[in-house]
């Protein structure tokens, strides 16, 4: 690392627009505005916190708070695990644990109800 440069290595979604269409019932529970623009549209990661906020704080409707309630214990590991990876320069360990991020965010998005 230099005196005024820092190298980093990071994660971030590559297409935020694909991420919410892949994943549209927990993008809805998110962010519930119907006029959100594609360049407002979020990562997974901003995801997972958005999640938390309102799994936490939010007035969500019963049964969609229990299985996020369920899940997102184990999704917020995995991505405090990839952050430690890329935080130790394990980028191998990162896309590994990015695997199973998004695993665990499908299975997630299967469970959720209508």
């Amino acid at each position: 690392m230099g005196k005024f440069i820092q190298v980093r290595v990071s994660a971030a979604t590559f297409d935020p627009g694909q991420a919410a269409k892949t994943f549209p019932k927990l993008y809805a529970v998110a962010w519930p505005a119907q006029d959100v623009t594609p360049e407002e549209r979020k990562g997974l990661f901003e995801l997972t916190d958005q999640l938390s906020d309102l799994h936490q704080f939010g007035d969500l409707a019963p049964s969609v708070k229990q299985v996020v309630g369920e899940q997102l214990p184990r999704i917020m590991h995995l991505r405090r695990a990839i952050e430690t990876a890329l935080g130790d320069w394990q980028p191998a360990e990162a896309e590994r644990l990015t695997t199973q991020f998004e695993d665990a965010l499908a299975g997630l998005e299967a469970q959720m109800p209508d």
